[in-house]
């Protein structure tokens, strides 16, 4: 009892005073406030919910916004699609009447919105025009697309004018223009459509809001869509509000003004999707909600009362027994459980402690032990499942790889027989009636043939590129000297006839496959010797360097180079710097050696200067 009095006296007494007094005045004063603040509180709950309404609707309003200015544009992005086709059609080319007029009529037996079909040649001569039947009343398109012709020829692409806006109808219509170029790039006319964005005011029937409106601007101001046809009718120019002005400024966003809210969207034409509607009618909810949130508070402010006296209660109960724990035969154990805790946590799942007592101390060791013996077994179930499934991802992944192999193989021998009787029957067609040709004819059969052959260099290489499987397991022991040797024997005739002096380092032995090997020097030296300085003889250097944890090696040159912007282009598939008809190639054997090299646990970068050659860097994994 003596213990007891001085273990009171000595910690439970400085506790209370300490800790449960602090706690009672704190719980006092909280409530006080809590009650004495209502009014507050209402106050901000209700502007705390009234700018997550805010958000909320403006949130929705520029996602609808947003949704709608991208299917106008999918609209538009069709129409100048079909006139880009159109623009390389031999009919378009040679100004055939009958040729064109068969295109117009089904184009704009499909295209509603086109008014007015145009083609002019190089001259800026009218040569065919044709009207849909259900063209707008005082739309006088001539003068319009004299304008895009001259903005056409001037940079050699597409063009859309502003819009404008039909005298009788009052509906808004636009010219999209696309020029004609011939196969050495000079501009052999312009096909111009009349456009009518009455589409736009049908799409938008049913995305406006129930008492908001969703109408469209141009990019100067006018209306081109409202659901309010006196709107449309009567008051175009809505550059003269202050709100306009805001939201002509910036590509999206939201605001309030004036009493409303605002969403917005620009498309990539200047046009402005505009969703309004006013503040009033979008936060009616919270009115008819008042009186629940009043109740809410209520209900909370009691809430709060009742957890005010608990936490007090609770407290002082802790603080008690916290007082009464902390002895010297308690601290001890604590001690031994933390220690035996930081083990655990950094792994050590088979340490146990040992049980020095059967009261809650004890109860606790063992509990812990229990703890310790469950996370142990768990431990090695968790293994014993992700070696299964990593058994069973490598086996799905070897499914999917010869599945995909297959259907690869399949696929390519699908295209290339069609690509072989068009070659055969191209060479014959040239063989046997080539005296009955025009130059134009025969300039457009040599097309035909060389685009089946670099479809079929396409084909090969993109088979060649899906047929990549690398696995560690397939890696062998490499001496990378005999890979040179192979790849300098494979192009030789290259070598010869580019006069390339090729130095290599003694290479390396390193566990790879030698065939993607074999590959990726024989594309990156091709490429150099491809692309070499007709200034100076192509010199070629090929090194590596040993890593710790991996091999680096190099094709250096002295070609031509390119501007360092493009370095990581030019390893995507068919991305190439320089025109077909200056280099030759498909644009896939970079690609390739990426994928070889990144299947190989490495990596692949370039490091070019211009008109001084580029330098290849690629690295292989130790194993």
């Amino acid at each position: 009892m003596f213990g007891m009095s001085r273990l009171f006296y000595k910690y439970l007494t400085p506790l209370l005073v300490l800790s449960v007094i602090p706690i009672l005045a704190s719980g006092v004063l909280m409530f006080v406030l809590t009650m004495a603040n209502f009014d507050n509180l209402q106050k901000r709950l209700v502007e705390e919910i009234s700018g997550d309404l805010r958000s909320e609707i403006l949130a929705k309003n520029l996602s609808l916004a947003t949704s709608e200015g991208k299917n106008i544009e999918q609209v538009v992005d069709q129409i100048g699609s079909l006139l880009s086709v159109l623009s390389v059609s031999p009919d378009f080319l040679k100004k055939d009447i009958f040729g064109m007029n068969n295109y117009a009529e089904n184009i704009m037996s499909d295209k509603v919105p086109i008014l007015e079909f145009t083609v002019i040649n190089e001259w800026g001569e009218l040569v065919y025009k044709k009207e849909n039947s259900f063209s707008l009343s005082g739309v006088d398109s001539k003068g319009l697309i004299d304008t895009v012709y001259r903005q056409v020829k001037e940079g050699k692409k597409s063009e859309l004018s502003d819009v404008l806006i039909a005298e009788n109808s009052q509906q808004p219509y636009v010219v999209l223009a696309q020029p004609i170029l011939d196969y050495g790039g000079n501009l052999k006319g312009c096909i111009a459509a009349t456009v009518s964005l009455g589409f736009i005011s049908e799409a938008l029937k049913n995305t406006s809001e129930s008492k908001g409106v969703t109408y469209i601007i141009s990019s100067n101001g006018t209306l081109i869509s409202h659901p309010n046809m006196f709107e449309l009718n009567q008051n175009l120019d809505y550059s003269k509000y202050d709100y306009i002005q805001t939201i002509l400024k910036r590509k999206e966003g939201s605001f309030e003004n004036e009493g409303k809210l605002f969403s917005y969207y620009t498309t990539r034409y200047g046009w402005k999707i505009i969703v309004e509607i006013p503040t009033e009618i979008a936060l009616a909810s919270l009115e008819r909600n008042k009186s629940t949130i009043n109740a809410f508070i209520r209900i909370t402010l009691n809430s709060i009362s009742y957890a005010i006296a608990i936490v007090i209660i609770l407290s002082i109960a802790v603080c008690i027994i916290v007082a009464i724990l902390i002895t010297n035969r308690t601290i001890k154990p604590i001690i031994e459980l933390t220690n035996a805790t930081k083990k655990i946590y950094k792994g050590n799942f088979n340490l146990r402690v040992e049980k020095t007592s059967k009261d809650e101390i004890g109860q606790l060791t063992e509990s812990f032990n229990l703890m310790a013996q469950e996370i142990s077994r768990k431990q090695e179930e968790l293994i014993n499942k992700n070696e299964y499934i990593k058994q069973q991802a490598d086996e799905l992944l070897a499914r999917y790889n010869s599945d995909l192999e297959q259907f690869a193989y399949v696929t390519t021998h699908d295209l290339i027989e069609p690509l072989r009787m068009i070659t055969s029957y191209t060479q014959l067609l040239q063989r046997r009636h080539s005296d009955n040709f025009n130059n134009d004819a025969k300039e457009y059969m040599n097309y035909v043939i060389e685009g089946v052959h670099r479809m079929h260099k396409i084909i090969n290489d993109l088979f060649e590129y899906s047929h990549i499987r690398t696995n560690e397991s397939d890696f062998e022991v490499t001496d990378f000297n005999e890979v040179i040797d192979a790849v300098l024997k494979k192009i030789e005739p290259e070598v010869t006839e580019g006069k390339a002096m090729i130095v290599t380092d003694k290479m390396p032995t390193v566990k790879a496959v030698k065939s993607n090997m074999v590959q990726v020097f024989q594309n990156l030296i091709s490429n150099a010797i491809k692309f070499k300085s007709p200034a100076r003889k192509c010199e070629i250097r090929v090194g590596f360097e040993e890593k710790p944890k991996e091999w680096l090696f190099y094709v250096k040159d002295n070609g031509i180079g390119f501007e360092p912007k493009y370095a990581e282009k030019v390893f995507e598939i068919f991305k190439r710097l320089n025109k077909r008809d200056q280099y030759a190639g498909s644009g896939m054997g970079l690609a390739i050696c990426k994928n070889i090299v990144e299947r190989h646990g490495g990596k692949i970068w370039v490091e070019p200067v211009v008109d001084h050659g580029t330098t290849f860097f690629f690295t292989i994994k130790k194993i």
